[in-house]
C-alpha cells in the first residue's frame, strides 16, 4: 500500500515529538513482500554485497523475529521509494544524537572524574528517547580512547553529514 503522492508523509517519533515527513512521490513502508528485490539489489550493488543483508531494512516479525520489533518504529523506519516506473530505491532511518562538549581546560581531574557519570547519564537518556546512536566529534585522542574503553565508541569514518541545524 503507498502511502499517496503530493505531500504523503511518513510519521515516527523522535524524542517525544511527533516528526512528519513529507514526499512528493509514492512512499510506502518496507515490507517482508520486498526480500527478493532488496537481495537482488543489494547482490548488484558493491558497497552493500556482503555487509547488508534485506534483513537490515525489513521491519521484524513481532511474532517470530528476536530482533526487537518493539524498537522498530522508535529507533527505526524504512520506506521504499518509487515512481511512477515501480522501486526506484530503499531507505533506512535512524535518530542519532550528537554531543558537543567543551571542558574547563583547568580542572583535568575533576573532569576526568565527571565523565564516566555524566557519559553513562548522557547514554541513558538518549536509550530511553530511542535514539540509536550517540555521535560525538573529537580530535582529544584520550577523550577518543576513554569513550572506546568505557563505552563503546567506534570510529566511523565513512559517515558524512549533512547539519540541518
Amino acid at each position: 500500500m503507498y502511502l499517496g503522492y503530493h505531500k504523503a508523509g511518513l510519521s515516527f517519533q523522535v524524542n517525544r515529538a511527533s516528526v512528519k515527513i513529507r514526499f512528493m512521490q509514492p512512499i510506502r513502508h518496507v515490507t517482508e513482500e520486498d526480500r527478493e528485490l532488496l537481495k537482488q539489489w543489494i547482490a548488484a550493488d558493491a558497497d552493500h554485497r556482503g555487509r547488508v543483508t534485506p534483513d537490515f531494512f525489513i521491519p521484524p516479525n513481532p511474532d517470530t523475529d528476536p530482533r526487537g520489533s518493539a524498537e522498530w518504529g522508535k529507533r527505526v523506519n524504512s520506506c521504499l521509494f518509487s515512481d511512477q516506473s515501480g522501486p526506484v530505491l530503499f531507505s533506512r532511518f535512524t535518530c542519532a544524537m550528537r554531543v558537543d562538549i567543551q571542558f574547563n581546560p583547568v580542572e583535568r581531574v575533576r573532569t576526568a572524574l565527571m565523565l564516566p557519570k555524566g557519559f553513562q547519564w548522557l547514554l541513558t537518556q538518549a536509550h530511553e528517547a530511542h535514539f540509536s546512536q550517540v555521535i560525538f566529534d573529537s580530535t582529544d585522542a584520550r577523550l577518543i580512547a576513554f569513550c572506546d574503553k568505557n563505552f563503546g565508541f567506534k570510529s566511523s569514518p565513512n559517515e558524512y553529514i549533512a547539519r540541518l541545524v
